[in-house]
């Protein structure tokens, strides 16, 4: 294939000024250079110590239209200069197709044989790609002998690196628009097995993307799927090889047209939340708080944030430093004739976000894509990257003059992955005051290798970071001094014995029909006759004054009944919908009080 791409330094060019918020700048000097941008991702990808750049065009590649070529970036005090061709990645996926959403979807960055190197992973209609990193600055593609199976009809998005086994070694879920969704285990010998139907994680759901976290707490990673028609799914990861699903039972329902996500520490309680992009309009966007119990309940109007528009990508970062994670969220429009959505920014004050776009200088109108937060100039704070469909690709240099101070860590495995993804930080910087968070680089359209970063308002010393590595190693750090960058490597600090990552504990949740165990104020639930019949009651004894909400599924998960009741303190009795008398089958039911939430299965006769 004859190429005619042009290797250019992009030098940082200043378009628009914001004295308290955000510059844009221009990477992508070309005027011609990517028409229509899906994922972006970052990493060190030639170990220099500057983050590096890939960008993804959404069309197929031809040598003669700059717009549809991705491009490698490398990073560096200068500027970003296009290494597309030195890298050896101008052989670009060039399969001609007509598809609405594009041909080249999404990159991510993984190490999947731990020799330092991120290797990459391209998400592509039908053909996805897998480039190992040699280490000189050049890329191989491997795709073929590493067994990454060509899909035919497949229309993949997403991918995650993950280490869903716990060997070491990073696998990877890839997500797929039209055909079921593929885990591909890491054999450790630069080769993989795909085991999507084996490990129950073979979803055929149009999925955009997912995210990795332990809810349950007993060291391995379980897995929200984010799905445009029909129902967003959680995974709960069994321990050998096997995930079940539980959506229903850990309260993450959500049957929005779901595209992005991200996760986040929401009320600094040592329990990750999860936050959904939507199409608003139709479905607003949810945001999931852990209760500490690994039940999670939608707060999202509560912290005022169900309304981001048509959301793709999203990113929790700490854009001011104040210790509270902000939120920002790019956007696209909802019906062709109208003027697109204006990209979302939500700074946070005491758990309650605030949109502030404009003010800061990021509320940019176009059909935006992907998103990354990332520390291009090194200074400490978080800057953004946003893909655009119909528009430049643009980075906003972060110039916010008050902001507080800051710590950056990267991470090493040893025993595990080499990207230590499954990594949950934990600072303390004052009495009982922690931070917490989870190394997994994931969002929509991407993944990343890029060190953690918290925001520390006034502290000047950290009095402790514990490292929860992936192998179960725990690791503490003391008196650290604020405002610099460390790398911590697994095995190199001192190790702690007898402590884990929260409390590990039962399985709330082993199949769905068992009763949550909420340990304070639990109604007491009856039902007779049973099985249902059209005359069944729900005998609900409360034990103090409050709201009690009653909701139906059938066995899609599709929400088909839902009341809600103001009551005293005693004893009531809720009946079976009239509307679902006739007929018979199996259903889910939830009843949810300010103190309990009872799900269980139950068959009609």
């Amino acid at each position: 294939m004859k190429s005619i791409l042009t290797i250019m330094l992009f030098s940082f060019i200043v378009t628009v000024s914001y004295g308290q918020g955000f510059q844009q700048i221009k990477i992508l000097q070309d005027p011609n250079a990517i028409k229509q941008a899906n994922g972006v991702a970052v990493a060190d990808y030639n170990q220099d110590g500057n983050l590096d750049i890939f960008i993804v065009a959404a069309q197929a590649y031809d040598p003669d239209d700059p717009g549809t070529w991705n491009r490698l970036l490398q990073g560096s005090a200068e500027g970003f200069r296009d290494v597309t061709i030195e890298a050896g990645l101008n052989q670009q996926y060039d399969k001609q197709m007509e598809v609405e959403m594009g041909i080249k979807m999404g990159v991510s960055w993984g190490d999947y044989d731990n020799d330092g190197f991120p290797d990459l992973f391209l998400t592509n209609h039908e053909d996805d790609q897998l480039w190992h990193n040699k280490g000189d600055g050049t890329f191989e593609n491997v795709t073929t002998e590493a067994g990454i199976v060509n899909c035919g009809g497949c229309y993949s998005s997403s991918a995650l690196w993950w280490d869903f086994n716990n060997d070491g070694f990073l696998d990877i879920y890839v997500s797929s628009w039209i055909k079921a969704n593929r885990l591909y285990e890491n054999n450790g010998d630069g080769t993989f097995t795909e085991k999507g139907e084996k490990s129950g994680l073979a979803t055929p759901a149009s999925t955009w993307t997912s995210v990795p976290l332990d809810i349950n707490k007993d060291g391995f990673q379980d897995i929200y799927v984010v799905n445009d028609f029909g129902p967003n799914q959680f995974f709960l990861n069994e321990r050998n090889g096997k995930f079940s699903e539980h959506t229903l039972a850990y309260g993450l329902f959500d049957s929005g047209d779901g595209m992005g996500v991200d996760i986040c520490d929401y009320e600094s309680d040592g329990n990750f939340d999860i936050y959904l992009t939507n199409i608003w309009q139709e479905d607003p966007n949810p945001f999931f708080v852990n209760n500490g119990q690994g039940v999670y309940s939608n707060k999202a109007f509560e912290a005022n944030l169900g309304n981001v528009g048509w959301g793709w990508g999203a990113r929790f970062f700490d854009m001011d430093h104040d210790m509270d994670e902000d939120l920002y969220v790019v956007n696209q429009e909802y019906f062709a004739e109208q003027r697109p959505e204006a990209n979302r920014l939500f700074v946070s004050d005491n758990n309650v976000f605030t949109e502030s776009g404009k003010s800061y200088g990021v509320d940019h109108y176009a059909n935006a894509r992907g998103l990354e937060t990332f520390d291009y100039n090194k200074d400490g704070d978080l800057d953004l990257i946003v893909t655009n469909w119909d528009d430049e690709v643009l980075l906003y240099n972060n110039v916010i003059e008050e902001k507080g101070n800051w710590l950056q860590i990267a991470l090493q495995g040893s025993t595990s992955n080499r990207d230590a993804f499954g990594t949950v930080l934990r600072i303390k910087t004052g009495e009982n005051q922690y931070q917490h968070r989870l190394n997994h680089g994931a969002n929509f359209l991407g993944q990343s290798i890029k060190p953690i970063h918290f925001g520390l308002g006034n502290h000047k010393t950290i009095s402790e970071l514990t490292i929860f590595w992936p192998s179960g190693r725990v690791e503490k750090i003391y008196n650290i001094t604020t405002n610099q960058f460390l790398k911590f490597t697994e095995g190199e600090q001192e190790e702690v014995l007898g402590e884990t990552y929260g409390t590990k504990g039962k399985d709330l949740i082993t199949s769905l029909g068992e009763d949550l165990d909420v340990p304070t104020n639990k109604a007491m639930l009856q039902i007779f006759p049973h099985p249902i019949t059209s005359s069944s009651v729900f005998r609900l004894d409360l034990p103090k004054p409050g709201n009690v909400e009653l909701r139906i599924y059938d066995l899609l998960g599709r929400e088909v009944h839902q009341e809600s009741f103001l009551r005293e303190a005693s004893t009531m009795d809720l009946s079976w919908p009239e509307h679902l008398s006739s007929g018979s089958g199996s259903f889910y039911y939830q009843i949810i009080t300010e103190n309990s939430r009872i799900i269980k299965k139950v068959l009609k006769k």
